[in-house]
C-alpha cells in the first residue's frame, strides 16, 4: 500500500496523452477536458456512496468505468491511490486526502480549459 497520509501532485500535469486523445482540435481538447471533469467528479461520488452502503463494488466499479481518464491524466499518485481504495478498508482521512488530490487534478484540468 502507498503513503495515503499525503497525496499531493509531485510534478504539474503532464497532459500529453490529452494532445493525441484530441488530435490537436482544440473542441475536441475541451470536451475531453470536460468529460474528464466529469469522470473525477464521479469516482469522488462513488467513494462516498461504497462508504455510505458499505459497498465497496460501487467504487471498484467506477474506478474501472473512468479508467481512460485515469489513463490520460497519468498521475502515479491518483493511480496508487484509485488501487489502494479498491483494495483496503476505507477511513475518513484517506477519503479527505482523495477529495484533495481529485480537487487538485481538477483544477489543473480547468487551466487547461483556459
Amino acid at each position: 500500500m502507498t503513503n495515503l497520509i499525503k497525496p499531493v501532485l509531485k510534478e504539474k500535469l503532464q497532459l500529453s496523452q490529452l494532445d493525441l486523445f484530441s488530435h490537436g482540435d482544440p473542441c475536441l481538447r475541451q470536451k475531453l477536458v470536460e468529460l474528464m471533469i466529469e469522470n473525477i467528479l464521479e469516482l469522488q461520488y462513488a467513494l462516498r456512496a461504497s462508504i455510505e452502503q458499505c459497498n465497496q463494488v460501487i467504487f471498484q466499479k467506477t474506478s474501472h468505468k473512468v479508467n481512460t481518464t485515469l489513463g490520460i491524466i497519468d498521475s502515479p499518485e491518483l493511480m496508487d491511490f484509485v488501487e489502494d481504495l479498491k483494495n483496503c478498508s476505507i477511513d475518513s482521512d484517506m477519503v479527505a486526502n482523495f477529495n484533495q488530490l481529485c480537487e487538485t487534478i481538477i483544477k489543473t484540468l480547468n487551466e487547461e480549459m483556459r
